[in-house]
């Protein structure tokens, strides 16, 4: 199949009543609980409010909590918030979140997983379109906002199951900003830098941040599994009734895409393929990666399962808040999106695949190109 862009144009405008604008203030990060219940919510309220004063069941993480978790992807954090059973052995996308109360086939099927209150993807279960393959946790994240059912399905689509909102850092009068350099096994190399401040004081504000990881994978595939990396940016002005800000993030990053290893059955014992270490190995690896496909009619197509699941995702939003006065504001957020995205990989499919296996130069191939 062609490749194709998916273009991906969102916005919210939202008038409400509010009681101080100090209120959009977010809490400083502490693991404290009595700072914790007193954090400032945005997701899933019309208005801003304290955790203890929200009727809805919300778990926050601030930059620090999500510091010393250390997540090797979105899932891996989201497995820490009670109530969503989260399947992350697909690697670091591609992977599966439920939500108590709700059967799903699994991606992010009812739940949607947004970025700065807009949603990074509007179906979370498209076909070969997990809302995670669009989104990476890194140190431009200022916290998480994960809402389960109750107010979900009022402010967005696709969600009974719950919101989960990742919210980026913006700058201050501070300027700050932060580096980590982190390694490991499995030949991990991942740099992570964010930087902010101010341009004007108390007026115009910046923050920056993103990161570069390349690892070979949690199994042996003989090629670099992970490599690529995310770019975020923003620049806010404050003026006296309200602020004005733009924002823009770039991702491109590619991954390998682990699936269920086949065995051999006989009779109740289960055994790996002659000549292939189903502890360690992988069906996506560079002695086979170049895969030429024969079509109906003759003729064949290639793809490269290094390629794996490869997005480039462009991100340009803005978001304007204005007092309109007597207690009333006016938020609006809009957000233009542009996704390409490839995705090769070799799906199990049982006796097929083991008469395939027997085959030097052919594999099955479900090839999901986004279209």
């Amino acid at each position: 199949m062609k490749k194709r862009s998916i273009f991906l144009l969102a916005g919210i405008a939202t008038l409400y009543f509010n009681n101080t604008y100090a209120q959009e203030t977010p809490a400083q990060d502490s693991t404290r609980l009595s700072t914790s219940i007193d954090q400032v919510v945005i997701t899933g309220n019309s208005n801003p409010k304290k955790k203890i004063e929200s009727s809805t069941a919300i778990s926050t993480f601030t930059a620090k909590e999500i510091q010393k978790q250390n997540p090797i992807s979105a899932a891996a954090l989201l497995q820490r918030v009670p109530g969503f059973a989260v399947e992350t052995s697909g690697g670091e996308v591609g992977n599966n979140l439920f939500a108590r109360g709700i059967p799903s086939a699994g991606a992010y099927e009812f739940v949607q997983v947004q970025e700065d209150g807009l949603p990074v993807f509007e179906d979370g279960a498209l076909q070969f379109a997990n809302a995670d393959n669009f989104f990476r946790v890194d140190n431009s994240v200022s916290r998480l906002e994960a809402l389960r059912g109750g107010s979900g399905s009022i402010f967005a689509n696709n969600s009974p199951g719950g919101l989960i909102n990742f919210i980026t850092k913006e700058g201050s009068n501070d300027f700050k900003g932060t580096a980590k350099l982190e390694t490991s096994t499995y030949g991990l190399m991942r740099t992570d830098v964010n930087l902010g401040g101010a341009l004007v004081e108390d007026k115009l504000f910046f923050n920056i941040g993103g990161f570069y990881r390349t690892d070979n994978g949690i199994r042996k595939t003989g090629f670099k599994a992970n490599n690529g990396g995310q770019i975020r940016m923003n620049l806010k002005y404050v003026f006296d009734k309200g602020y004005a800000k733009v924002y823009y993030k770039k991702l491109d990053d590619r991954n390998t895409f682990f699936l269920p290893i086949p065995l051999v059955q006989n009779g109740n014992d289960l055994k790996e393929f002659s000549g292939f270490d189903a502890n360690y190995g992988t069906y996506s690896y560079r002695a086979i990666s170049q895969l030429n496909i024969p079509q109906a009619g003759g003729g064949f197509f290639s793809r490269n399962l290094e390629d794996g699941i490869h997005p480039k995702v462009d991100v340009l939003g803005a978001e304007f808040k204005y007092d309109l006065g007597n207690n009333f504001s006016v938020l609006n957020k809009t957000r233009y999106t542009n996704i390409n995205m490839n995705y090769t990989g070799i799906f199990p499919a049982g006796g097929f695949l083991k008469m395939l296996l027997n085959l030097p130069q052919s594999q099955f191939l479900k090839e999901g190109n986004m279209e």
